[in-house]
């Protein structure tokens, strides 16, 4: 039942850390001669609990000199004195390591003498960094010597459990005295000095490597892959992929793997780097990319993507023409309907650098004269028209269509600038006035025409249309039984680069920007899709259900194919020209000397073939629909003249009565499965 208090008033000392350094000088060995003269380097080694505060060194007892380099100390003999070298080292909490026959050696310096054995490491220097299991060439000084051996110390212990295996190095008398050798760092579990030492008889060098625990790949290579999802047969990739910006340790033997088709012994191999490769997908399922990145340690990472093949074009050229080499240079091609039934023939323009210019076939000569330039070869619907330059004199030509081409062509001055045709109707410009004339059996009559007072951006004609672009509004005229233009619409819009009509169908751009709208006939515009492309966009073809976007891309002009509003394809360097017949791409060649033929592969189509045929008093008007290629012709197999054209509410073939000499008319379809 009793209760009191003790206090007992007392205290002691609290030492952080009572444990010095430890400290051993790992190179050179105790005892080895090094030459008077030259520096020698040495090497420390220390290790704390702690943290060091500095690591000092003497020679023969003197003052200790602080290492700038906490691990290397150099020193120039003078005299063939024999040196003795000690080491020691502090921590943060002012515990000094004992000198100790780990902490010291003695080394002998000795004169040069006629043939005295040298060996020297010359590269790689002290300190330099690498990664574990990395390859390095190491290049040594043997002179007098023909044999030596290599060693490599982790930690500068020659006794560690997974130093390599020395390596003997071996030397001719004929060998250059320095020579170069191949070697792999050993692994290591963390970040640690390696000491490369060789040695041969009594002469030794040695030098020290950071080396890096690397125990693999974290960053991943930069795919630029275009198009991305999917490609068409026969048409171009744009494929880049880079190693890593921030990759201290990249291996150059990284590649890039090229399956094409997936599945397929076409394999292409090629180096990673920040060159681009164009890649032609051949006819498959897919095509197979995969990246391997590796590093200086022998890491790797393998990335793989698959980008799915569409069947479209035929990997092949089939060259059709190719011009007289420095003498001849190619204009237009066109392609005109299947006259008497044989196959759609292709038509085009050879100019001679002389003067005087052909219009040929592939195997033949359709036109040709000994003075003047041809250009501006097209095919209306109902003839075929070009401009023929002469001097400062201008011509047009037009050979109308009547189940046969005529011989002789029409001829008009031109004074001002062709924009376009539809049937008999050719559509001018003389600066801010926009007329026409037209073809009327057997000469041409003018049509009265329409001032635009903005700043005109582009003019086309489509469907019998003249299509005006200007800042702020796009403007539709057409002619009229009066004889002059009248103002179908004029719709305002944003400003834009330029634009590309086909129907019903309208493409503005601006810059690498496509706005896709679908038109009405009184001009009323709903947007349906925005595509964008790589390069500066130039013109835009509106070609099979395909859109071809000729663009700057990469320094040259290419195409950019899209399909469905996505880009499926490259054709790079782009085609000067191209026109399509049913199941070919026929193109002319940038420097205007070549034409070759690319085939279309056979595709099936599901929409039926149902024309609809519509009597007028002047005309017959055939309604089919928008994207359809189609002859039409008599029991005699006599082509029409035929234009497409808005009437009522949609867009027809229309084909004047005077060219109708019988009750029978036939419509023949050609698409992607023949006719």
């Amino acid at each position: 039942g009793q209760s009191d208090h003790k206090y007992i008033d007392d205290s002691y000392f609290i030492q952080k850390d009572r444990t010095p350094p430890i400290v051993s000088i790992v190179s050179p060995p105790y005892g080895t001669g090094i030459p008077v003269g030259q520096p020698t380097s040495i090497v420390v080694q220390a290790f704390d609990s702690c943290e060091l505060d500095d690591i000092h060194v003497r020679v023969n007892h003197g003052n200790w000199i602080l290492l700038e380099n906490t691990h290397l100390f150099t020193y120039t003999p003078t005299n063939t004195d024999s040196l003795t070298i000690e080491a020691s080292a502090t921590d943060t909490n002012g515990n000094t390591s004992v000198i100790s026959d780990d902490t010291t050696i003695m080394l002998f310096p000795f004169t040069g003498l006629e043939n005295t054995p040298v060996l020297n490491i010359l590269s790689p220097e002290n300190g330099t960094v690498y990664h574990e299991k990395e390859n390095i060439l190491l290049s040594l000084e043997m002179k007098h010597l023909t044999q030596a051996v290599l060693y490599m110390d982790i930690g500068g212990n020659k006794e560690h459990a997974d130093n390599p295996q020395a390596i003997t190095v071996v030397r001719s008398v004929d060998d250059f005295e320095q020579i170069a050798v191949n070697i792999q760092l050993p692994a290591v579990e963390q970040d640690i000095m390696v000491i490369l030492r060789v040695e041969s008889h009594k002469v030794s060098d040695q030098c020290f490597l950071s080396v890096t625990n690397d125990p693999g790949i974290d960053l991943e290579p930069v795919w630029d892959i275009y198009p991305d999802q999917k490609i068409l047969s026969g048409t171009y990739m744009h494929l880049k992929i880079s190693p890593p910006e921030q990759m201290d340790d990249f291996n150059n033997a990284s590649e890039i793997i090229v399956e094409n088709p997936t599945g397929s012994h076409h394999i292409e191999h090629f180096s990673m780097n920040t060159q681009s490769h164009s890649i032609t997908a051949i006819t498959g399922d897919a095509l197979s990319i995969t990246s391997v990145l590796m590093d200086r340690s022998g890491n790797r990472q393998v990335n793989h993507r698959s980008i799915g093949i569409t069947p479209y074009f035929d990997h092949h050229n089939d060259m059709l023409f190719s011009c007289n080499q420095n003498e001849q240079l190619l204009a237009d091609i066109i392609i005109l309907p299947k006259l008497n039934q044989t196959l759609h023939c292709l038509l085009f323009a050879v100019n001679s650098l002389t003067g005087g210019y052909e219009i040929r076939y592939p195997d033949g000569v359709f036109y040709s004269k000994t003075t003047g330039q041809l250009t501006h070869l097209s095919f209306t619907g109902t003839g075929i028209l070009a401009v023929e330059k002469n001097g400062q004199t201008n011509h047009i030509l037009f050979w109308p269509i009547n189940g046969e081409i005529s011989d002789t062509p029409v001829t008009y001055n031109l004074t001002g600038k062709l924009i376009g045709s539809a049937g008999n109707t050719i559509f001018l410009q003389h600066g801010a006035l926009f007329d026409a004339i037209q073809y009327d059996s057997k000469f041409f009559i003018s049509i009265a025409g329409k001032n635009i007072s903005s700043p005109v951006t582009m003019a086309r004609v489509d469907c019998g249309r003249l299509y005006i672009l200007t800042e702020n509004a796009l403007h539709a005229f057409q002619t009229n039984e009066s004889l002059s233009l009248t103002q179908v619409f004029m719709t305002h819009m944003d400003s834009a680069n330029g634009f590309s009509v086909n129907s019903k169908s309208l493409m503005l751009w601006s810059d690498t920007q496509i706005k896709s709208f679908s038109m009405e006939n009184d001009g009323h515009l709903v947007e349906s899709a925005i595509m964008q492309t790589r390069g500066v966009i130039q013109d835009i073809v509106m070609g099979h259900d395909l859109i071809l976007v000729k663009t700057c891309l990469t320094g040259n002009d290419s195409l950019e194919i899209f399909k469905n509003q996505q880009c499926v394809g490259l054709i790079s360097p782009a085609p000067a020209s191209f026109v399509f017949t049913d199941q070919r791409m026929i193109s002319q060649t940038q420097d205007h000397r070549h034409i070759f033929s690319k085939n279309i592969i056979l595709d099936t189509v599901s929409e039926a073939f149902d024309p609809t045929l519509t009597e007028t008093p002047l005309a017959v008007m055939i309604s089919t629909q928008p994207e359809e290629t189609i002859d039409i012709f008599d029991s005699n197999q006599r082509i029409l003249p035929a234009h497409r054209t808005f009437w009522q509410k949609g867009i027809y073939y229309k084909i004047l009565r005077q060219h109708i000499t019988e009750n029978s008319i036939y419509v023949k379809r050609y698409d992607r499965n023949g006719e």
